[in-house]
């Protein structure tokens, strides 16, 4: 199958012309339009973070033997933009991605021309995805997932839900965007792509349980019904019971934000 990845990965290198190079190493083929040695420190911070997503995440994450992994570094924001769009629906405002891990054909992710420092966060985000991708996840868990990878890398310090940070949660969460938080839908519009990474990262977190019942829960959890059913049944909880601190009906359950302190 790696005859099939590579050739593919000519194609594509065909496609965007000079300075685009396909690049190899162990687990990855990268069709770079970076500088020789921007693409050679990327690819190797590939391969360190491939490495310590699979020791994060024991049986959750599968590295594959084969075929290697495509992974595109855009050499300008313009040919990234203009290839990602390929995969958004024609209509609608979405929020700027800082990298996309597309599962149509073998799989690939794409990461804009950003600096190398940013891309390394990127690099963990969409690999996090690449290596889950053999899960039904819902899309909450799939993000939580790719922040904690980022925290645990160390390239960013955890959230702080602090007073300011919580009452922007409870103005923004009601029946609509919450559904749209279940459904994915929210995580790519413009409005509610922060907060619902942030309210994902949440609730991965506030997941009772030894790690061995995450792993279990994550594997068992789907899209089909945002993963309540396997948070029931192997966590014995009501994923809504979570983020209760951070909805509006309910936020009255917990500490008073600066919203609620009184004068």
């Amino acid at each position: 199958m790696n005859d099939d990845v590579d050739a593919w990965a000519d194609a594509l290198r065909d496609r965007f012309g000079d300075p685009y190079e396909v690049i190899s190493s162990k687990h990855f083929v990268v069709v770079s339009g970076r500088p020789q040695r921007e693409g050679d420190v990327l690819v190797t911070a590939m391969e360190r973070a491939i490495k310590r997503i699979a020791e994060q995440l024991p049986g959750i994450a599968r590295v594959r033997p084969s075929p290697k992994y495509v992974a595109i570094l855009f050499g300008d924001h313009d040919t990234f933009l203009e290839y990602a769009s390929a995969f958004f629906p024609e209509e609608g405002e979405f929020g700027h991605p800082g990298g996309l891990y597309i599962h149509d054909g073998h799989g690939h992710f794409i990461l804009p021309a950003d600096r190398i420092a940013e891309l390394e966060t990127s690099i963990t985000h969409e690999l996090t995805h690449a290596l889950t991708g053999h899960l039904d996840s819902p899309s909450w868990i799939a993000e939580g997932l790719a922040e904690s990878m980022e925290f645990a890398a160390g390239f960013r310090p955890p959230r702080m839900f602090d007073c300011e940070h919580i009452d922007e949660h409870r103005k923004f969460w009601n029946e609509k965007t919450l559904r749209d938080f279940w459904s994915g839908k929210s995580f790519k519009s413009i409005e509610g792509q922060r907060l619902s990474y942030s309210l994902a990262e949440f609730l991965l977190n506030a997941l009772p349980g030894e790690p061995e019942d995450l792993a279990q829960f994550v594997n068992r959890a789907t899209w089909k019904d945002s993963g309540h059913s396997a948070a029931r049944e192997i966590l014995g909880v009501e994923l809504a019971d979570l983020i209760a601190p951070l909805v509006p009906t309910l936020a009255r359950r917990f500490e008073a934000s600066e919203e609620d302190r009184p004068e």
